[in-house]
């Protein structure tokens, strides 16, 4: 009787053994790179807003993401591979960190559950140009100014109504501005803007996004009042 139980133990264990690999180590539900971009352009040296440029979903097991660039005088890529403890789940993401203009392929591998996944995104890096025939704010007019894509007023300020009009070969995808006050409720807000039309009270800066439509380019251009923060790409 006693060899029957240690028997049916042993058994069960080894029945356990077969099945807990299995469920940890099943086959995802969503493949890891399928949403990954596969071509990008972009208008470099612009203002950005840029963090990750592509995450997986989120597993309940540890996925490895490894990535490289074909031409690192254009871009480098930069890989996390992240275990979020407070929701308990894994993701990779990667970012690419331009060097130049140009060309580069970034090709990016992806291990999980024991099982490799493979894809890759073109990128173009273009340089920047004014693509402003006329740009004006209130009675101020910036049009030479928009030489770079971020401008910094030293004395006027954001007031009145804002009114642009594009060379040939671009549109505006994008309009907002910031405004408000950090010391009186409700703080600083975000809002869509148009073109001819005025800007809201107190605003700190408007941010333009836009896209050349031969080179398919994706850029923004921001325009703030003085001290105010931007990052370029």
């Amino acid at each position: 009787m006693k060899k029957k139980k240690k028997l049916m133990v042993a058994l069960g264990i080894f029945i356990m053994a077969l099945f807990i690999p299995l469920s940890v180590y099943a086959a995802p539900k969503y493949a890891p790179l399928k949403k990954m971009p596969r071509t990008s352009v972009s208008m470099s040296g612009v203002v950005t807003e840029k963090g990750y440029d592509f995450i997986t979903p989120t597993y309940d097991i540890p996925i490895k993401m490894t990535a490289t660039s074909s031409n690192p005088k254009v871009a480098a890529v930069k890989v996390s591979n992240i275990y979020d403890p407070y929701m308990k789940k894994y993701y990779s993401g990667y970012e690419v960190i331009r060097k130049g203009y140009g060309k580069t392929t970034i090709n990016v591998k992806v291990v999980l559950a024991g099982k490799q996944y493979k894809n890759s995104c073109k990128y173009t890096f273009n340089k920047y140009a004014n693509p402003f025939s006329s740009l004006k704010i209130g009675n101020a007019n910036y049009t030479k100014n928009m030489k770079s894509p971020a401008l910094e007023l030293t004395k006027s300020k954001l007031r009145g109504k804002l009114s642009f009009k594009l060379k040939k070969g671009y549109k505006i995808t994008n309009a907002t501005c910031l405004y408000g006050s950090y010391d009186t409720a409700p703080g600083m807000q975000y809002k869509k803007i148009k073109n001819n039309a005025k800007l809201p009270s107190n605003t700190k800066s408007i941010t333009l996004y836009l896209q050349n439509t031969k080179t398919k380019a994706t850029f923004a251009v921001q325009i703030m009042e003085k001290g105010f923060f931007y990052e370029l790409e």
